[in-house]
């Protein structure tokens, strides 16, 4: 039988994957945003896993220059921190 998967693990992994193929063509996000024809911050959204659709995933897939399955290919980036950084010790 094969391993369930978990949407809140893998739609933010697609995020993540998308973010390294994004840097590894050198895209700012700006450009990356002007490839899919949204702003800036959509693009940052997809980036975070948010609101990815089948049609989103094309049209990423065609910005980067990837097939769909490389957009979940598990990525080599270890998820971001959440929260505030520590408070630093007073000196």
């Amino acid at each position: 039988m094969a391993k369930l998967l978990d949407s809140q693990t893998v739609i933010p992994s697609v995020g993540r994957r998308v973010r390294e193929l994004r840097d590894h063509r050198r895209l700012t996000k700006e450009a990356f945003a002007e490839r899919l024809g949204v702003t800036v911050q959509y693009a940052s959204r997809i980036q975070k896993g948010v609101n990815l659709t089948i049609e989103s995933l094309v049209r990423i897939a065609n910005a980067l220059d990837v097939g769909i399955p490389d957009l979940f290919t598990l990525p080599t980036t270890p998820p971001p921190k959440r929260g505030r950084p520590p408070k630093r010790k007073p000196a």
